[in-house]
């Protein structure tokens, strides 16, 4: 875990922008209805039995579709549009559409958050995302011969560093949520991250900024050093 960050760095390897991973959340909401969608045109011989199946199948593309229009809500929002443009989408008024699609996007953001928390837990910010991304690609090679598609994988993007450093801050702001002490080793890559882009974003800072930037990468290195310290004897001691 402790070179974690070092071998993201070397790889490229960033998170996604919370953008990004809302229209793969659509591309996948969407993806779900139209098989579900698929399964109602008749293209195998007759069915006289009287199972229910098509209605029950309908129902869940309702289901899938409010879904969707959710999923198509919070993406509009990460995008920039205005509550007033989604309530004219949908011939609500401004309220009305904050009333119902908030909560939506709010519950978005914690789920984003955690997400990231868990990315670095399990040492990679960037797998399951492109693994998700993958598997669409392949879905829309199989349903359209159009040549010219750009790929799914191709719309993730990879945050700049500044808004990984907003991020990061509020991912800190998850773990201070769920631990009177945040543990360790989540608190370590964090930390040597945060450095990272400290230094980064001195480079192109005015020179008063890039002072205050060195400084606190120099403070979040000697966190850094506190907590693999700290680590390293507790795993001496489980030993």
């Amino acid at each position: 875990m402790f070179g974690y960050y070092e071998q993201m760095k070397s790889e490229a390897r960033v998170p996604y922008t919370e953008r990004s991973l809302a229209e793969l959340a659509l591309a996948e909401s969407a993806r779900e209805l139209a098989e579900v969608a698929r399964s109602l045109v008749p293209t195998g011989p007759r069915d006289h039995e009287t199972s229910g199946a098509r209605l029950g199948d309908a129902l869940q593309l309702l289901a899938l579709a409010e879904y969707l229009v959710r999923d198509a809500a919070v993406a509009e929002r990460l995008a920039g549009s205005s509550w007033a443009k989604l309530g004219e989408v949908a011939e609500i008024s401004r309220s009305a559409a904050h009333e119902r699609w908030s909560g939506a996007v709010a519950a978005w953001d914690r789920r984003y958050q955690q997400g990231m928390l868990d990315d670095i837990e399990n040492g990679d910010y960037t797998a399951a995302a492109t693994e998700r991304a993958t598997r669409l690609d392949r879905w829309m090679v199989r349903h359209d011969s159009d040549s010219d598609q750009t790929p799914v994988t191709d719309r993730l993007e990879p945050m700049a560093p500044l808004t990984e450093s907003i991020h990061l801050s509020r991912v800190r702001g998850v773990l201070l949520e769920q631990h009177f002490a945040p543990p360790a080793h989540l608190m370590l890559p964090i930390t040597e991250r945060q450095a990272e882009l400290d230094d980064i974003l001195a480079e192109t800072a005015e020179p008063e900024m890039a002072r205050e930037l060195r400084h606190a990468a120099e403070r979040s290195r000697a966190y850094a050093r506190d907590l693999a310290a700290k680590l390293a004897d507790a795993q001496e001691s489980d030993e």
